[in-house]
């Protein structure tokens, strides 16, 4: 199923990534600054007024890569990571799944993040990576709730909300959709 190996032959919007030159493959120690610059960025340009304000100064992409680091090359990892990669061979997006971390989880894997730069959204990209991250398994995730443009995105994959909470951390309503 890997949009890296084109092994499989992908139709509608991941096949359209594919056909672009847009590849996503798995993550590795050496992607970590691009992958904390990149949430930084993609966290500022979604959530700048709908998110406290402090939380997103807070980001700081140095610290993230550091962390990412110490994560990816721990024994204890236990999630999968994959980066998007445009034509052109940078790296515009990076997801992340792995066991669920809720008490009261609906199905045992969680995707918990798909970040892609507004420059490759619309491209497929993130559809070629929800394929190869999640498939078509069982997962749940938790999206900002007034960011219609990902539940859209999520609910085309088969994700339905399914209860909401306040994370009060970022001030925000979250809804929990499921597969």
């Amino acid at each position: 199923m890997t949009g890296q190996t084109g092994a499989m032959v992908l139709t509608g919007r991941a096949g359209r990534a594919l056909a672009a030159g847009y590849v996503s493959r798995l993550a590795c120690v050496d992607d970590a600054a691009t992958m904390a610059a990149l949430h930084v960025d993609v966290w500022r340009a979604t959530y700048t007024g709908v998110m406290r304000q402090e939380v997103l100064d807070a980001l700081d992409p140095v610290a993230a890569a550091e962390r990412w680091r110490n994560f990816m090359g721990s024994a204890a990892w236990d999630r999968t990571v994959w980066v998007g990669v445009d034509p052109q061979g940078e790296v515009v997006a990076m997801a992340s799944a792995g066991p669920a971390r809720d008490d009261d989880a609906p199905t045992h894997h969680e995707l918990r993040a798909i970040n892609v730069s507004p420059r490759a959204q619309g491209s497929g990209l993130a559809d070629l990576m929800m394929r190869d991250l999640v498939g078509d398994d069982p997962a749940y995730l938790w999206v900002v709730e007034s960011n219609a443009r990902a539940i859209a995105f999520y609910a085309r994959h088969g994700f339905i909300a399914h209860d909401r909470r306040w994370d009060e951390s970022c001030g925000v309503h979250e809804l929990r959709m499921v597969r």
